[in-house]
């Protein structure tokens, strides 16, 4: 999480603090430096330097495969490892991966034989971190705006997951047989993430500033939290302080990942069960792809700007 320091002030016995959270020294921030970024968290250059070092040298399962398919062990971990486990950024330039979850995942391969033994869905390394009871807890005050926020964060992680896939370091090098350090080193660069269209430009500037321009106002006694329903921004900024939402831009925040998205929708469905709303985090998206109402013209409109967005599709395919 990216809690700020409590308890500052005079006669409090600390005082003098300069608190630098996550999204420090991204433009128009209070704190427009972060000298303690590269202080934090796992690279992807130290991830890769994990797997190669575990496979290796220590995976008991090594000598039954062929060098061929060891690469490609490698390489799937890593690609794996990125879905669920990447997206955290720590101030304007660098970005890493949960520690926890990446050591976690490194003692689980002792029981793995092969790349499809491994199910992520079935790992709660996110959850296992610390305790949530704060989270669980949660009241909502009002189902609309908070409707509104999470289906946008978990349709717009969704679209850029995709978007992933087809563009970029990371998907030109999950076609081929193997990755060395150099490929790595090229998708590490991509420090700036790519994004799809945006559809929701206003709810997106909502809770980047609800999120970061916001964030410093605190949190005095955590331990109410959950005895009276909270507004929807307030419900927000909690889940940016514990992590299961991330600054991304300096206008944009997000999930970071598949594991902490799975962790974001069990909590939506309690509360939307709670407030009797919808449990489907993807109405928006199929709201506004005219499918709801049949809309075959919407429906193409989608379609067609789905389609112009991944490279390599020529008009045939389209048409």
């Amino acid at each position: 999480g990216v809690f700020d320091v409590r308890g500052i002030g005079l006669g409090s016995g600390l005082n003098n603090v300069d608190s630098y959270m996550a999204h420090s020294g991204f433009a128009g921030t209070r704190l427009t430096e972060n000298p303690f970024q590269h202080a934090f968290g796992f690279t992807i250059n130290d991830v890769w330097g994990l797997i190669n070092d575990y496979v290796d040298n220590q995976w008991p399962h090594r000598p039954a495969i062929t060098s061929l398919e060891l690469g490609r062990f490698k390489r799937d971990l890593l690609v794996g490892c990125i879905q669920h486990f990447d997206g955290y950024r720590i101030g304007q330039a660098h970005h890493v991966f949960n520690p926890h979850a990446i050591l976690s995942l490194i003692r689980e391969l002792r029981l793995v034989k092969l790349l499809t033994d491994i199910d992520y869905s079935r790992y709660s390394f996110w959850t296992e971190t610390g305790s949530m009871k704060v989270v669980e807890t949660i009241k909502a005050s009002s189902a609309q705006d908070l409707s509104r926020y999470c289906k946008y964060l978990s349709s717009s992680f969704l679209r850029q997951s995709e978007y992933r896939q087809h563009q970029g370091p990371l998907a030109e090098h999950m076609s081929l047989d193997f990755i060395d350090d150099t490929a790595v080193g090229s998708i590490g660069s991509q420090e700036q993430p790519q994004f799809p269209p945006d559809v929701d430009k206003e709810t997106r500037e909502e809770l980047a500033d609800i999120c970061m321009v916001h964030s410093g106002d605190r949190f005095h006694d955590m331990q109410s939290l959950g005895r009276e329903p909270l507004q929807a921004s307030t419900i927000m900024r909690l889940l940016y302080q514990a992590g299961y939402i991330v600054p991304i831009a300096k206008d944009r925040v997000g999930i970071p990942n598949s594991e902490v998205h799975r962790a974001l929708e069990q909590f939506y469905e309690r509360v939307a069960a709670q407030l009797k709303i919808s449990t489907n985090l993807l109405e928006s998206i199929h709201e506004e792809m005219g499918i709801y109402k049949c809309d075959l013209q919407r429906f193409s409109r989608s379609l067609h700007s789905c389609m112009v967005s991944i490279p390599g599709l020529g008009e045939d395919t389209s048409e």
